[in-house]
């Protein structure tokens, strides 16, 4: 953007009568009356290139009009940064920001940019004009919206979301006011003000931006924001869209009060009985309050959409009860699953009677393989290192059943080789090493004791030199593994790790993890897959496989996270965060258990210090509100003699000054503020009036005088009156004069206005002007003629506010 302002005195002529005005202290597109024909025009409405047609939206931040691309001839949609706000860098950055970000995206689901600029010390950008209106103002008409296009709008949306995501973006500030409609029906993304790249993002802002509707309860927390962050404030837009209000009972803007509410579930079902089962499943996970809950993927959110549009279409009766919602599809869906239900049991009795045949043939192969090795002289020489025997093959088979997660069918495989009466040692022993490290593997200690206490008996059978070395190593393996108990680390000492004997370095690990030794299990397990393999052994490199899930899982088991002594509730969040993230890694099920425990440990504690922290914040609030509510009471009684005496300008002064921390009375201070701005607004057109026009009628005083003046000049504090051209002029003070006359003036000036806007505003400065000189049943008689819903929002709030003082 250019950083130059074009001039530091704007000057507007009158279409009217030509009278130049310096204009430099007007808002954009605002309306003056010309002080030579009193014509009310529009001024500041050129921009660079583009001319303002007219004011279409406002918000926290900015302006949104109508206008015209004179060099392209188009019509645009022009945001302008308010006043001020363009005077302040960080403000003024973060808005040229927005245009960056916006304009990086191209999709149809999201709001187009065309360019940006700065022109009269006031930053814009001109977008598309999506003339359909908002999802906010058709909620407003509507009351809510039918399901079917609720489905709709929320897939376009996440198709939008889903372009912004690929360009590194999320939302973060997605409402019904940021969803637009062209007059086709297409829903836009619009406002990326407060977006931020994923990469690294945390809720650090100090500020709360975010609309609190639909803010997620990560942002609360400071937690870090991804898109799923946007997948929550998107299901909360859709769930107020469905439901006709926002799942957040308060539009606080405290962080605690937030908290709160945000602790307690909220079911589209429940609010919605009329809407269809898929739906509020989806709806419901997308506004899961932990993060990990919701959707993975925007594929797997815009699929689960279509899935809902896909049951709503094929539905053709709905019965809606209390709790009862049955679709006549469903019921056709039960009786093919009953029908479907009958076959397969029928098929499968049919199989299990085959299988029968099968295994009792096998059976009978089994006997018939035995004894044509009881036949063959070569049995004496059967080895597991060659690959031509039969009982070799059924050895490497459980092997490979092992590394295949097989474990069960492993430990069948070598329970039969060790069976074999005929199957000499060493392939004996073997057999039984790994039918007892298949035990290991299926969490079965005590059957796997047994296994290596027969071992134990049977390693005495060792022949041979190396049958020597193989009946120690079967003969010290085994003691150890037939204890109820873990193996110390001091073993791997006695164990040679380029030798066979590293593979009871897999046996002890294994056993230890089902100890919960982790940390000597991790020991051994590392050992064991750092370990050199013997070449006549390349049955235990395969096994070196095993290891690397439960690796990976002490690893996982190592980063769960602890908490601090004396933790808060935000702690405890995170780490429960944390929790969720590294237990979905999670292979072993015996960490798994170990984990849920902790986490349902941390739940609790969750709910423990959440509980305590409300009941804390509740009083520290009612405490606050008590010293706030004072302190209100006092500021007034402080400015009361002010708006007797008319002196506003004094009033409003004193309250800005009044700092308050407690929602409500944050809210009070912004209507008192409202109030007493109008009202003092109210003198100035009265003055600026009289200086125009002047003004003969009666003027009651205070004291109860009443006389016909001709008024023919005035300044804030005084009007001044003429007796004619003989007698002279005389001043009155206008906290001197009535407030009845007042406002008799001020309607006798609204025949030289023909702008309903500008009457319109008059008409409420009349109001609040009443209300605060104590005319309460006067201001409420004139209240309904004011049509501004933002005024009959400060108004039910001016009513409450006395009703309860």
């Amino acid at each position: 953007m250019d950083k130059k302002s074009n001039s530091k005195h704007l000057m507007n002529a009158c279409p009217g009568c030509g009278e130049v005005m310096d204009v430099s202290s007007c808002d954009p597109y605002s309306k003056v009356i010309c002080p030579e024909c009193s014509t009310a025009i529009r001024v500041r409405a050129d921009f660079l290139h583009f001319r303002i047609e007219k004011k279409i939206g406002e918000g926290g931040l900015s302006r949104v009009f109508q206008a015209v691309d004179q060099t392209l001839n188009r019509q645009v949609a022009l945001k302008v940064l308010s006043p001020e706000f363009s005077k302040d860098s960080q403000r003024a950055l973060e808005f040229e920001r927005e245009a960056r970000i916006t304009a990086s995206i191209s999709h149809p689901n999201v709001v187009k940019v065309y360019s940006a600029g700065r022109d009269q010390d006031h930053y814009f950008m001109a977008m598309e004009l999506v003339n359909g209106g908002s999802l906010d103002q058709l909620i407003h008409k509507k009351g809510k919206i039918v399901e079917r296009r609720a489905l709709k709008i929320g897939a376009e949306l996440v198709r939008g979301l889903q372009a912004a995501h690929k360009a590194g973006l999320i939302h973060r500030d997605v409402k019904p006011g940021n969803i637009l409609f062209s007059e086709d029906g297409v829903s836009k993304i619009v406002d990326f003000g407060l977006a931020r790249r994923e990469v690294g993002n945390r809720s650090d802002d100090g500020e709360m931006w975010a609309t609190p509707f639909y803010v997620p309860p990560e942002k609360l927390y400071g937690a870090k924001e991804d898109f799923r962050s946007d997948v929550y404030s998107l299901g909360a837009t859709l769930f107020h869209a469905l439901v006709g209000k926002p799942p957040c009972s308060s539009d606080t803007s405290s962080i605690d009060e937030l908290k709160l509410l945000k602790q307690k579930k909220t079911s589209l079902e429940v609010n919605a009985p009329n809407i269809s089962i898929s739906t509020c499943d989806l709806i419901d996970r997308m506004m899961d309050n932990t993060p990990s809950n919701r959707h993975e993927s925007y594929d797997e959110l815009l699929n689960d959409f279509e899935n809902a549009r896909s049951q709503l279409s094929q539905t053709s009766v709905k019965l809606i009860g209390s709790s009862l919602r049955l679709e006549k599809s469903e019921k056709s869906n039960i009786k093919r699953k009953i029908t479907t239900s009958i076959l397969f049991v029928i098929l499968f009795l049919g199989v299990l009677g085959v299988l029968g045949v099968l295994v009792l043939q096998d059976q009978e192969n089994n006997k018939k393989v035995i004894i044509s090795e009881d036949l063959d002289e070569g049995l004496n020489f059967i080895d597991i290192n060659s690959s031509k025997q039969t009982v070799t093959g059924k050895f490497y088979s459980g092997v490979e059943m092992m590394v295949a997660s097989d474990y069960g069918a492993a430990e069948r495989e070598f329970a039969e080789i060790a069976s074999f009466p005929e199957v000499l040692q060493p392939t004996l022993n073997w057999a039984l090493f790994n039918q007892g490290l298949s035990l290991l593997l299926q969490g079965d200690l005590e059957r796997a004791r047994i296994v290596y206490q027969r071992l134990e008996e049977r390693s005495v059978n060792s022949d041979g030199l190396e049958s020597q070395g193989l009946k120690f190593f079967f003969r010290k393996s085994s003691q150890l593994l037939s204890q109820r108990k873990a193996i110390s680390y001091d073993q791997l000492a006695n164990y040679e790790g380029k030798s066979y004997e590293s593979i009871a370095l897999l046996a002890f690990g294994l056993q230890n993890w089902q100890h919960e030794d982790f940390d000597d299990a991790e020991e051994y397990l590392r050992s064991f897959s750092l370990h050199v393999s013997p070449e006549n052994y390349p049955w235990i490199e395969d096994l070196k496989l095993i290891t690397t899930p439960y690796l990976k899982d002490i690893d996982l088991f190592r980063k769960f996270p602890t908490i601090r002594e004396n933790p808060n509730s935000n702690d405890v969040l995170t780490a429960l965060n944390v929790s969720e993230e590294i237990i979905e890694l999670v292979v072993s099920q015996k960490i798994k258990n170990i984990l849920n425990d902790q986490i349902l440990n941390y739940q609790k504690l969750s709910e423990k210090l959440v509980t305590e922290e409300a009941q804390e914040v509740e009083s520290r609030m009612a405490k606050l509100r008590i010293e706030e509510l004072q302190k209100m009471i006092l500021l007034r009684k402080n400015i009361q003699s002010f708006s007797t005496r008319f002196q506003f300008y004094r009033g409003l002064n004193m309250i800005e000054l009044v700092r308050f921390t407690h929602p409500e009375f944050i809210q009070k201070k912004v209507d008192r503020l409202e109030i007493w701005k109008s009202s003092e607004s109210f003198i100035q057109r009265i003055v600026n009036d009289i200086n125009r026009f002047n003004y003969r009628g009666p003027i009651l005083t205070n004291e109860g005088s009443s006389r016909i003046l001709k008024i023919i000049s005035a300044d804030r504090d005084q009007f001044t009156y003429s007796f004619g051209e003989a007698q002279g002029k005389a001043k009155v003070s206008i906290e001197q004069v009535s407030a009845s006359s007042l406002i008799a003036m001020s309607v006798f000036f609204d025949r030289n206005i023909n702008d309903r806007e500008i009457l319109q505003e008059r008409m409420q400065e009349r109001v609040l002007f009443l209300y605060l000189v104590g005319r309460l049943s006067q201001s409420s008689a004139l209240s309904g003629l004011v049509e501004d819903k933002q005024f009959q929002l400060l108004w039910s709030r001016i009513l409450e506010f006395e009703r309860n003082s």
